[in-house]
């Protein structure tokens, strides 16, 4: 997950600003290369080792790792926040609104608001989903 959050970095560094899912990326050795709509392969963690390509959507669908532990499904990581490219370019949002889960996660800080509060201040997502999106950011945080 860190080399895969390296690459979007080096990605938008690189001003190259299309949905992900419009892009191949391959696998260097331990790091991750990309291909561009020209067919330009560029390495965007600068680690050598053997290329492979994939689709970004097979990386988003669950799988279990080498650690043998259950990867989310990025393209719901959880019940009430969806991923959607039609919707903010991709960003996770609360299920059925263009609200970003970050928005309700820096909303929320658990003493003058909670997840309870939300729905004051965003009528259309529940507590649940409020729940949800602070859960997806703890789970980035923790493996970023």
């Amino acid at each position: 997950m860190q080399q895969i959050g390296k690459a979007f970095e080096s990605l938008r560094n690189l001003d190259f600003t299309g949905h992900p899912s419009e892009y191949k990326f391959g696998l260097h050795g331990r790091g991750i290369v990309f291909q561009t709509p020209e067919g330009d392969t560029i390495d965007l963690s600068r680690t050598p080792g053997q290329l492979m390509l994939f689709s970004l959507t097979e990386i988003f669908e669950p799988y279990t790792n080498m650690q043998n532990r259950s990867v989310v499904d990025f393209r719901r990581p959880r019940p009430h926040i969806e991923i959607d490219r039609e919707r903010l370019g991709g960003w996770p949002t609360i299920e059925d609104t263009r609200i970003g889960y970050d928005i309700i996660c820096n909303l929320v800080d658990g003493v003058t608001i909670r997840v309870e509060d939300v729905e004051y201040y965003y009528p259309t997502v529940s507590a649940e989903a409020a729940k949800d999106a602070v859960e997806l950011d703890r789970m980035i945080r923790s493996v970023a």
